[in-house]
């Protein structure tokens, strides 16, 4: 898990910037490719394909008044790969925390696999979208 708080940008700025499926390959260089399932809204997903995973995965955003939440999920084998970013309000700023949960028989050979490198890299991919959010 890593969490930090910034005043740099708001929860509104940062959430149409991780929500705008058209421009997800720019602000996270692991991706190759998103498209939306229909019209978009809360609830809804869209399927994304990582240049780190073998295959596809999806990513769901939720949104309620205390927080929003975008949970990206993969299936791997024998293995379910979760990403999650939550955005909260709080003050005069933003605390946004990215988590990693892998569940499965075979979650630590995908943790070594993956998960050390992602977790690793949260906080330069957090800095990357509230720069982009600005």
């Amino acid at each position: 898990m890593y969490s930090i708080f910034t005043d740099e940008v708001s929860v509104s700025g940062i959430w149409q910037l991780v929500t705008d499926i058209n421009y997800r390959n720019h602000i996270d260089s692991d991706t190759e490719y998103s498209s939306l399932n229909g019209n978009f809204s809360v609830g809804k997903g869209m399927d994304i394909k990582n240049r780190i995973f073998p295959q596809p995965g999806i990513v769901v955003f939720e949104s309620d008044e205390y927080q929003k939440s975008i949970v990206y999920l993969w299936e791997l084998p024998l293995c379910d790969f979760f990403i999650s970013y939550f955005y909260k309000e709080a003050g005069n700023g933003v605390k946004i925390t990215a988590t990693l949960t892998i569940q499965g028989i075979l979650s630590p050979f995908w943790y070594l696999m993956y998960g050390r490198a992602i977790a690793k890299n949260f906080s330069r991919d957090i800095k990357f979208m509230i720069d982009k959010a600005k």
